[in-house]
């Protein structure tokens, strides 16, 4: 009956929570608040309603959004910021199945909302961009990781090289406070002599010494889709290579009976498990650079 049909309905929705990262809905939320208490102050309704012509409302908001009166840490923010706020109402109108009022008929953007923020955006400060870290310095940290040979610095070496050769973001080699991060584990790891395909947990000593070529399984990673394989063969460098790197972790995991879900930045030091987080990394990438 009805009892079970409001029962589906919020299986439906929880599902569709669920379609983005914890942190999105985190921030939707936090300026939908916003939205209505912004709306009361004016008293006016923030499903907008009553209103022939939303848009004024919607650009008073933005402005003051822009300016940092309405923005949660209370200071100026840019052009993309104020065009996210602007989204996250008009999504959530959606999503109760109002009109977003921002956009067209057409489904585009309003021309006045869409000129604000172009006036936002050449009004913004130039983007503060992070330099790479050069080449060098990653090599060099590699080389002082595997010249230490100890467990902690032998993995941390090998997750520099990975994340490197493989273009990983963060929470895919490091262990990261992201409740969404995807990081890859010992049962996402393939290895091939080269066309014959090894299992990773069973295969010989010399099999995986001799292992050509190694790939990752993209689970929930990158752009979602899901059994994606990358794949690399052998740098022809000794040291710095993608394969000798995924074999040490593959070794090490095996040598400690880690089970097939545990994450390969996981390291044992003989007496319990370790993970290689973010800070870990940078702070021996600074020393390398020092």
């Amino acid at each position: 009956g009805a009892l079970h049909l409001r029962d589906e309905l919020s299986i439906i929705k929880a599902d569709a929570a669920f379609g983005v990262s914890t942190q999105r809905v985190h921030a939707t939320d936090t300026t939908w608040t916003i939205w209505a208490e912004f709306c009361i102050s004016l008293h006016c309704d923030p499903y907008l309603t009553v209103l022939d012509d939303p848009i004024p409302i919607l650009q008073i908001f933005a402005n003051r959004y822009r300016l940092g009166k309405l923005a949660p840490r209370g200071a100026p923010v840019r052009s993309r910021t104020v065009e996210g706020a602007l989204r996250a109402v008009g999504q959530t109108l959606a999503l109760m199945g109002h009109p977003d009022p921002r956009l067209q008929p057409s489904g585009k953007l309003d021309l006045r909302l869409n000129r604000q923020l172009s006036a936002y955006k050449k009004d913004d400060p130039p983007p503060h961009r992070v330099k790479p870290v050069p080449l060098p310095v990653i090599m060099h940290a590699v080389a002082q990781g595997y010249r230490a040979n100890l467990p902690q610095t032998t993995t941390i070496s090998d997750m520099l090289l990975l994340g490197f050769f493989f273009l990983l973001r963060p929470g895919e080699y490091a262990c990261t406070n992201n409740p969404d991060s995807a990081p890859f584990r010992l049962c996402d790891t393939h290895l091939l002599i080269h066309t014959r395909r090894l299992d990773p947990t069973t295969c010989t000593e010399a099999d995986l010494n001799a292992v050509t070529h190694v790939a990752l399984e993209f689970t929930t990673q990158k752009n979602g889709v899901r059994g994606e394989l990358v794949g690399l063969g052998r740098s022809g460098q000794p040291q710095c290579c993608p394969v000798r790197a995924l074999v040490n972790r593959v070794k090490h995991l095996r040598l400690h009976r880690a089970p097939p879900t545990m994450p390969i930045y996981s390291y044992h030091n003989g007496t319990q498990w370790h993970a290689i987080d973010t800070t870990t990394l940078t702070r021996h990438l600074r020393y390398a650079a020092a």
